[in-house]
Protein backbone atom coordinates (compact mmCIF):
# COMPACT_ATOMS: atom_id res chain seq x y z
CA UNK A 1 0.00 0.00 0.00
CA UNK A 2 2.30 2.77 1.25
CA UNK A 3 5.36 1.73 -0.76
CA UNK A 4 3.79 2.96 -4.00
CA UNK A 5 4.08 6.60 -2.94
CA UNK A 6 7.86 6.31 -2.98
CA UNK A 7 7.87 4.90 -6.51
CA UNK A 8 5.67 7.75 -7.79
CA UNK A 9 8.27 10.34 -6.92
CA UNK A 10 10.81 8.59 -9.12
CA UNK A 11 8.64 8.67 -12.24
CA UNK A 12 8.02 11.61 -14.53
CA UNK A 13 4.27 12.06 -14.17
CA UNK A 14 4.09 14.12 -17.36
CA UNK A 15 5.46 11.26 -19.42
CA UNK A 16 7.37 12.98 -22.19
CA UNK A 17 10.45 15.04 -21.24
CA UNK A 18 9.48 17.58 -23.92
CA UNK A 19 6.33 18.37 -21.89
CA UNK A 20 8.45 18.92 -18.79
CA UNK A 21 10.81 21.22 -20.69
CA UNK A 22 7.85 23.22 -22.04
CA UNK A 23 6.41 23.54 -18.54
CA UNK A 24 9.76 24.72 -17.14
CA UNK A 25 10.04 27.24 -19.99
CA UNK A 26 6.55 28.63 -19.29
CA UNK A 27 7.32 29.01 -15.60
CA UNK A 28 10.65 30.70 -16.28
CA UNK A 29 9.12 33.12 -18.80
CA UNK A 30 6.42 34.09 -16.31
CA UNK A 31 9.06 34.79 -13.65
CA UNK A 32 11.28 36.96 -15.89
CA UNK A 33 11.46 40.72 -15.56
CA UNK A 34 10.78 43.21 -18.35
CA UNK A 35 14.46 43.52 -19.29
CA UNK A 36 15.02 39.75 -19.16
CA UNK A 37 12.05 39.12 -21.44
CA UNK A 38 13.20 41.85 -23.80
CA UNK A 39 16.67 40.25 -23.96
CA UNK A 40 15.09 36.84 -24.60
CA UNK A 41 12.97 38.24 -27.43
CA UNK A 42 15.99 39.98 -28.96
CA UNK A 43 17.97 36.71 -28.75
CA UNK A 44 15.15 34.86 -30.53
CA UNK A 45 15.17 37.53 -33.23
CA UNK A 46 18.94 37.34 -33.75
CA UNK A 47 18.75 33.55 -34.02
CA UNK A 48 15.76 33.75 -36.37
CA UNK A 49 13.63 31.55 -34.14
CA UNK A 50 9.87 32.03 -33.96
CA UNK A 51 8.48 32.93 -30.56
CA UNK A 52 4.94 33.25 -29.23
CA UNK A 53 3.19 36.61 -29.13
CA UNK A 54 2.54 35.85 -25.46
CA UNK A 55 6.17 36.80 -24.77
CA UNK A 56 5.44 40.36 -25.90
CA UNK A 57 2.24 40.39 -23.88
CA UNK A 58 3.98 39.16 -20.75
CA UNK A 59 6.80 41.64 -21.27
CA UNK A 60 4.50 44.65 -21.46
CA UNK A 61 2.28 43.37 -18.64
CA UNK A 62 5.34 43.72 -16.40
CA UNK A 63 4.88 47.49 -16.84
CA UNK A 64 1.13 47.82 -17.29
CA UNK A 65 0.03 45.85 -14.25
CA UNK A 66 1.82 48.19 -11.80
CA UNK A 67 0.59 51.16 -13.85
CA UNK A 68 -2.96 49.88 -13.48
CA UNK A 69 -2.64 50.33 -9.70
CA UNK A 70 -1.97 54.04 -10.25
CA UNK A 71 -4.85 54.31 -12.70
CA UNK A 72 -7.25 52.57 -10.33
CA UNK A 73 -6.18 54.96 -7.58
CA UNK A 74 -6.82 57.89 -9.91
CA UNK A 75 -10.27 56.47 -10.56
CA UNK A 76 -10.98 55.63 -6.91
CA UNK A 77 -10.25 59.07 -5.43
CA UNK A 78 -13.20 60.89 -6.99
CA UNK A 79 -15.44 57.90 -6.33
CA UNK A 80 -14.45 57.89 -2.66
CA UNK A 81 -15.33 61.54 -2.19
CA UNK A 82 -19.03 61.47 -1.35
CA UNK A 83 -21.23 64.05 0.32
CA UNK A 84 -21.88 63.22 3.98
CA UNK A 85 -25.57 62.42 3.53
CA UNK A 86 -25.07 59.86 0.81
CA UNK A 87 -24.29 56.24 1.57
CA UNK A 88 -20.63 55.30 1.76
CA UNK A 89 -21.28 51.90 0.11
CA UNK A 90 -21.72 53.54 -3.25
CA UNK A 91 -18.01 54.36 -3.64
CA UNK A 92 -17.03 50.82 -2.69
CA UNK A 93 -19.39 49.33 -5.26
CA UNK A 94 -18.08 51.71 -7.94
CA UNK A 95 -14.52 50.69 -7.06
CA UNK A 96 -15.34 46.99 -7.47
CA UNK A 97 -17.01 47.75 -10.80
CA UNK A 98 -13.93 49.76 -11.91
CA UNK A 99 -11.58 46.88 -11.06
CA UNK A 100 -13.80 44.43 -12.94
CA UNK A 101 -14.03 46.82 -15.90
CA UNK A 102 -10.24 47.17 -16.06
CA UNK A 103 -9.79 43.40 -15.90
CA UNK A 104 -12.43 42.85 -18.59
CA UNK A 105 -11.01 45.54 -20.89
CA UNK A 106 -7.49 44.21 -20.42
CA UNK A 107 -8.54 40.66 -21.27
CA UNK A 108 -10.48 41.71 -24.35
CA UNK A 109 -7.85 44.12 -25.68
CA UNK A 110 -4.97 41.67 -25.16
CA UNK A 111 -6.88 38.92 -26.96
CA UNK A 112 -7.68 41.27 -29.84
CA UNK A 113 -4.09 42.50 -29.96
CA UNK A 114 -2.70 38.99 -30.15
CA UNK A 115 -5.05 38.31 -33.06
CA UNK A 116 -3.57 41.32 -34.88
CA UNK A 117 -6.65 43.56 -34.79
CA UNK A 118 -4.62 46.64 -33.88
CA UNK A 119 -2.25 46.37 -36.82
CA UNK A 120 -4.56 48.86 -38.59
CA UNK A 121 -4.32 47.13 -41.95
CA UNK A 122 -0.60 46.44 -41.76
CA UNK A 123 0.45 49.90 -40.57
CA UNK A 124 1.73 48.45 -37.28
CA UNK A 125 3.60 45.21 -36.80
CA UNK A 126 2.13 42.52 -34.57
CA UNK A 127 4.47 43.34 -31.65
CA UNK A 128 3.49 47.01 -31.91
CA UNK A 129 -0.20 46.12 -31.99
CA UNK A 130 0.29 44.09 -28.81
CA UNK A 131 1.84 47.15 -27.15
CA UNK A 132 -1.19 49.21 -28.19
CA UNK A 133 -3.55 46.50 -26.96
CA UNK A 134 -1.88 46.17 -23.57
CA UNK A 135 -1.72 49.93 -22.90
CA UNK A 136 -5.18 50.81 -24.32
CA UNK A 137 -7.28 49.71 -21.28
CA UNK A 138 -4.94 51.63 -18.96
CA UNK A 139 -5.29 54.72 -21.12
CA UNK A 140 -9.09 54.43 -21.24
CA UNK A 141 -9.43 54.00 -17.47
CA UNK A 142 -6.92 56.84 -16.89
CA UNK A 143 -8.96 59.10 -19.18
CA UNK A 144 -12.16 58.21 -17.35
CA UNK A 145 -10.45 58.74 -13.98
CA UNK A 146 -9.07 62.08 -15.12
CA UNK A 147 -12.52 63.18 -16.23
CA UNK A 148 -13.95 62.18 -12.85
CA UNK A 149 -11.23 64.10 -11.00
CA UNK A 150 -11.83 67.15 -13.20
CA UNK A 151 -15.60 66.89 -12.59
CA UNK A 152 -15.15 66.55 -8.81
CA UNK A 153 -12.85 69.56 -8.66
CA UNK A 154 -15.44 71.65 -10.47
CA UNK A 155 -18.25 70.47 -8.18
CA UNK A 156 -16.33 71.00 -4.94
Amino acid sequence: GFNRAGSLTKKNLLGDTKQLEDLNKKVSVAAMSFTELNALIQRYRREGKPFPEKYYTRMWEKLTLPASCFVLTLLAVPLAITPPRQGSERGFIFAIVAIFLLYLLRSVFVALGQQGLFTFGGVLSLPSSIVVAVWMPIALIALFGGLLVWRKTRVL
